[in-house]
């Protein structure tokens, strides 16, 4: 597990190869990674960080399910009690008519509640300021971000070193 403190090492690198190399070589060591930093998705990344899947999908399928369901209750509702007129002897509860506002009801709170998700999730609240870390990373460079202690310090940085990191930068504290 991470450490509790926020004194990061982010380590810079140029190539795709090396970082594969640097992470690989932080998993012999049992070294957590806080994060990759890349211009572009590495594949092999996802599974050499053992990450979990998102559960951005499950808060979409739920909100879409929500939404379809609240769009059709409310469009019987309006149509049977609120508000309900006999339209060319139709009945009053005609589900194929309901179909397509119930549709874009779901695909609209879907996408809204997908992205209040991601937003909640990752603290990006208005006004946040952004607290650049390395001009060019996600330009052409990529970068390791690792939580340390004063222990595990030297053994990180010698792993970087032997990765060809071209610059491994400290950051105390970091809020």
């Amino acid at each position: 597990m991470p450490s509790k403190n926020n004194n990061l090492l982010i380590d810079i690198f140029h190539d795709e190869t090396n970082v594969i190399s640097a992470v690989k070589a932080m998993n012999q060591a049992q070294i957590d990674i806080f994060d990759v930093i890349t211009p572009y998705p590495i594949h092999e990344l996802m599974h050499l960080l053992k990450w979990r899947k998102t559960r951005l999908a499950r808060v979409c399928l739920m909100m879409g399910c929500i939404g379809f369901c609240f769009a059709l209750l409310f469009q019987l509702w309006v149509f049977m009690w609120s508000w309900p007129l006999n339209v060319g002897g139709k009945t009053f509860s005609a589900l194929p008519a309901l179909i397509p506002v119930s549709f874009e009801f779901t695909i609209l709170l879907a996408a809204l509640g997908t992205v209040a998700a991601f937003f909640i999730r990752t603290k990006l609240w208005p006004g946040k300021k952004y607290i650049p870390v390395y001009p060019r990373l996600t330009n052409d460079n990529f970068a390791i971000v690792v939580h340390w202690n004063t222990i595990s310090k030297n053994s990180i940085c010698q792993i970087f070193h032997q990765a060809n990191a071209i610059e491994v930068k400290e950051i105390v504290d970091m809020e």
